[in-house]
């Protein structure tokens, strides 16, 4: 037996069919790329603050030890700051102009209170240009760290 072939008749609706289907996928790649590029954005934005943070970190460190190894010299309660450049290099030490400063540092060490003879140290280290952080609180990109020392 003989199939019988059924034809469809050409027309305009099979070449229509064609750009709305390369529309829609054209649409939808554009939207995809969209919401990528908004990741991508992100993804920066938090490689910078973490990139900050490990630094200011590292700087508070640093000054916690220098702290701690002039408590154990005999040094006694005082505050000070500075700012300092991308690699940890003090800026404005022999002028007040502070161009290239990345970080501002502050510390203080005070008798802890109720307890005699042990000393409460505090460093905060803050991005320039994030103003100063409130009490016990770490700003975005920077770091705050408090200890406990006693006092030789």
């Amino acid at each position: 037996m003989r199939r019988m072939r059924t034809r469809r008749p050409r027309g305009r609706g099979d070449t229509g069919l064609a750009l709305v289907e390369v529309l829609i996928s054209t649409g939808l790649l554009v939207t995809l790329a969209a919401g990528l590029a908004s990741v991508f954005l992100l993804v920066a934005r938090a490689q910078v603050v973490a990139r900050h943070r490990t630094v200011a970190l590292m700087l508070a460190v640093d000054q916690m030890e220098r702290l701690r190894a002039l408590i154990a010299a005999g040094a006694g309660p005082g505050a000070g700051a500075d700012r300092l450049d991308h690699a940890g290099r003090r800026v404005g030490v022999e002028t007040p102009d502070a161009a290239g400063a990345t970080f501002e540092r502050h510390w203080r060490v005070r008798p802890a209170s109720r307890v005699d003879g042990v000393l409460a140290v505090e460093v905060v280290v803050t991005p320039l240009g994030q103003g100063r952080p409130g009490a016990g609180v770490a700003p975005p990109g920077g770091a705050r760290l408090a200890s406990l020392v006693r006092a030789p």
